[in-house]
């Protein structure tokens, strides 16, 4: 269970530090790079959970 609580707790916490600095790389359309920075965690991370069996 605790595993599960911090794949969901995690990204909430992580994302807000990381986002002025990716709207401050992104230019003139800001929220684009936003985007991109995020669908791209998505994708590593989604493969990255799949070999985990379950929990006990």
């Amino acid at each position: 269970m605790s595993i599960y609580g911090i794949t969901s707790s995690l990204p909430s916490s992580v994302a807000p530090p990381i986002a002025p600095f990716a709207l401050a790389i992104g230019g003139g359309d800001i929220y684009t790079l936003l985007l991109l920075t995020a669908a791209g965690v998505a994708v590593v991370g989604g493969p990255a959970v799949r070999p985990i069996r379950g929990v006990r």
